[in-house]
């Protein structure tokens, strides 16, 4: 089992309908980290670069952040890519 990733528009739509259905919500730690390059974030898992997707926008928590920031899930009716510094407090979110 690892750090979940979330890139491609039906991934995100597949937890969005659960949050819909089984009341999931809340933050959950997903494995995009900070890839030491300003703005950007890459999967731990993989070192690939976090890509847009379409209705899943990633929203800066806490102000100005440099380095040390992680990516988590906002399951909710509006679901987002929450930017914080790492570590994350919360759940992870896991894929097999």
């Amino acid at each position: 089992m690892q750090m979940a990733t979330i890139e491609t528009v039906s991934q995100a739509e597949f937890l969005k309908s659960r949050q819909s259905l089984n009341a999931f919500s809340g933050y959950f730690e997903i494995a995009g980290r900070d890839a030491q390059v300003a703005r950007q974030f890459s999967w731990g898992s993989t070192g690939e670069a976090l890509a847009d997707i379409p209705g899943l926008p990633f929203r800066l928590n806490g102000g100005e952040l440099d380095y040390r920031t992680c990516i988590s899930y906002l399951a909710g009716e509006s679901p987002f890519l929450n930017i914080k510094e790492c570590p994350l407090a919360g759940y992870a979110l896991c894929q097999i």
